[in-house]
């Protein structure tokens, strides 16, 4: 089946559909089929994949990505975007020959421990890590020296998601826009006040970090205007819900 979803993006459950498509989201499982078709399914996206490059430069799963799925996109080494929804994939090898990424997202990737294996990719500009919470050191996004957006929200699954030091935040000199979720483990955000360049910064710690919020909000413009604008973002919404509309439904 092939659809095209509110954004304009062709929408493809089975590979047969393709029709040399250069940004497509794929629906390969939680379809409303038997269990031998949703398999069959699978099995024919892992050989489209597998088999070599492709014309897509932007793919997204819009549904579960089991691991031997993600394992065949070993073969689409010519991706500049990749964005999966959720999945059970634990390594992240096969995007390790993608030399052209440059947008990477991840969300809800509960099975991920190590980030080492795209270390060595030279032209990512945009990570989102959600969901990770087993991944407990993010130093090797440090690599990435033409970073210029990073998201880090790993969520938890008991306790606080850490990470050895912020050290790494320091090693990206295009990085325009941090959102980090982590706390590092030797209790150290002075590295944050080297992020002079970075436009906005959203961290969030607990009231005994140094240096404090405080500090940090005079210290960093980035840190700043994100607090800014989370207040005026907050100001605006209790603002609405103060003075409902006197229009009627």
């Amino acid at each position: 089946m092939r659809s095209i979803g509110r954004d304009g993006t062709v929408v493809l459950e089975r590979p047969e559909d393709y029709d040399d498509d250069l940004a497509v989201a794929v629906q390969a499982t939680q379809l409303d089929v038997s269990r031998s078709m949703a398999t069959r399914i699978v099995a024919e996206w892992c050989d489209f994949f597998r088999i070599g490059p492709s014309q897509i430069r932007e793919l997204e799963f819009t549904s579960r990505t089991p691991k031997r799925l993600f394992a065949a996109l070993e073969g689409q080494t010519q991706l500049q975007s990749l964005i999966t929804k959720w999945g059970d994939y634990d390594d992240l090898a096969p995007l390790g020959g993608m030399r052209s990424l440059e947008t990477l997202e991840l969300h809800s990737a509960p099975a991920l421990i190590d980030l080492n294996p795209i270390a060595d990719i030279p032209s990512l500009r945009s990570l989102v890590l959600i969901g990770t919470f087993r991944v407990h050191d993010y130093s090797p996004i440090g690599a990435f020296k033409r970073l210029e957006y990073l998201a880090v929200h790993p969520g938890t699954e008991r306790g606080k998601s850490t990470t050895p030091n912020l050290e790494f935040l320091t090693e990206l000199p295009m990085l325009r826009d941090l959102s980090f979720g982590v706390e590092p483990d030797d209790r150290d955000w002075s590295p944050i006040l080297r992020l002079q360049h970075v436009d906005r910064i959203h961290i969030a710690g607990p009231t005994d970090m140094r240096p404090t919020m405080l500090d940090l909000e005079w210290a960093v413009p980035g840190v700043a205007m994100a607090i800014t604008e989370q207040h005026d973002w907050d100001e605006s919404h209790h603002w609405v819900e103060d003075h409902p509309s006197d229009e009627s439904p």
